[in-house]
């Protein structure tokens, strides 16, 4: 069994996506612990497609099919230039900040976070086919219980001037962060631990604001990461730009 939809070329068309992805898992019984990492994978590869798909005119199609303790994504792109994702460069994730760029860490993340991942380009049509599998790490866990709401951002001050973040920092909500983040000074806390969600957009987003703060003297500290979000930041090597305290 397996679900399939198609969305419009747009930046605008993630909410749809994720909205799919929930209601996929939900009806397929897919492990819900692997949605966020499923919706960052196909955040970057459609981003990727919308942005840098020279000559891609037509809706992308993603099926999603539940394997064996994980799930199996399919996305077809028609009309777009040959370009493997599997073959964008790594980033060099030691570089000290002031050198670091988010540019590129998208498929960067995306190699280190799927099991497997393989693209295929078919000159006739022009359609592009990238496919990839994520599967639970133990696979004996009991799979958690999925929620079908994808909650929005919020961002706010909590007790005692802490920024409080809740719900998905993806690209279409990066904006508001960072109008948020422009206003703080000094040395900030950021409470993620109702954060489900983050892509390297929302990374951009952190990278920025750390850099102005770190002009001034100041920082930004990050509490309350979970495992997900550990990962993302180890990829990353964000881990070595921020202070980092686990959620416990």
């Amino acid at each position: 069994m397996s679900e399939s939809r198609s969305f419009e070329r747009s930046f605008d068309s993630l909410q749809a996506i994720f909205d799919f992805t929930a209601e996929a898992f939900a009806l397929q019984g897919i492990p819900g612990e692997l949605r966020p990492t499923v919706d960052l994978v196909l955040e970057e590869l459609f981003t990727n497609m919308v942005k840098y798909g020279r000559g891609g005119d037509g809706a992308v199609r993603i099926e999603l099919s539940a394997v064996a303790a994980g799930v199996e994504v399919t996305m077809v792109d028609h009309g777009a230039a040959r370009f493997d994702v599997t073959q964008a460069p790594d980033v060099d994730t030691g570089l000290p900040i002031e050198q670091r760029n988010p540019g590129g860490l998208g498929l960067h993340l995306v190699k280190r976070l799927v099991d497997s991942i393989e693209y295929q380009y078919r000159v006739e049509g022009r359609e592009t086919l990238i496919r990839f599998k994520k599967t639970l790490a133990r696979p004996e866990a009991r799979p958690a219980k999925e929620e079908r709401e994808t909650k929005m951002l919020a961002i706010d001050f909590g007790a005692e001037g802490v920024v409080v973040i809740t719900g998905r920092l993806d690209a279409a909500q990066c904006p508001t962060a960072q109008s948020f983040l422009d206003k703080v000074q000094g040395t900030v806390t950021m409470d993620c631990s109702r954060l489900e969600y983050i892509s390297s957009a929302g990374l951009g987003v952190l990278l920025k604001t750390q850099k102005r703060l770190m002009a001034g003297s100041g920082k930004l500290r990050l509490s309350g990461i979970n495992r997900h979000l550990q990962d993302i930041f180890q990829y990353s090597g964000f881990d070595q730009i921020f202070e980092i305290e686990l959620a416990r």
